[in-house]
């Protein structure tokens, strides 16, 4: 059996929420397999500059493919973690055009037996129910260095805009 590896941590459930299944039957969801990028300091150096006004490279912005030239995953990186997820019965869609995620529609059940973890259908305080999974997603450890997160596994948390402009008018 293949060595794995899990990535990242799973969430918490917030306090007072409430327990609906073991287990959530969703028939379709999507997530998002974020993928390592293939030099993360170069592109940590890189962030740094475009932002520095000292820098040469200062509002020096990448267009998503010459982002994707410098800093996605080498293809065969992205090849072996696509076959990967279709080794575990995953259809694997679209990768983004900047290179560094691939896009995944399957139901819970696939996506649980793939990543090795449970998803979990609870209601919180306030009365939204919520999925969460209950483990870590673990992927083979000869994909693992390439794979830096798995994305949508968990919907406890949810998206706040942050219009400071709108509110300040608004007063």
């Amino acid at each position: 059996a293949p060595r794995l590896v899990r990535i990242g941590r799973a969430p918490t459930p917030p306090t007072g929420s409430s327990l609906i299944a073991a287990v959530a039957a969703i028939k379709s969801m999507q997530i998002t397999v974020a993928l390592a990028p293939r030099d993360a300091v170069a592109l940590r150096d890189y962030a740094t500059a475009v932002g520095d006004r000292n820098s040469p490279d200062f509002r020096n912005y990448l267009t998503p493919g010459e982002f994707r030239a410098r800093f996605a995953p080498t293809r065969s990186a992205l090849a072996r973690v696509k076959a990967e997820l279709l080794r575990h019965g995953l259809k694997p869609g679209g990768v983004t055009r900047n290179g560094l995620a691939i896009h995944v529609r399957a139901s819970s059940a696939a996506i649980e037996h793939a990543f090795h973890l449970t998803l979990i259908r609870t209601r919180l305080r306030g009365g939204r129910d919520a999925i969460y999974n209950a483990q870590a997603p673990a992927v083979d450890a000869s994909v693992a260095p390439s794979v830096q997160a798995v994305l949508g596994l968990s919907n406890l948390a949810v998206m706040q805009r942050l219009d400071l402009t709108h509110v300040a008018a608004a007063k």
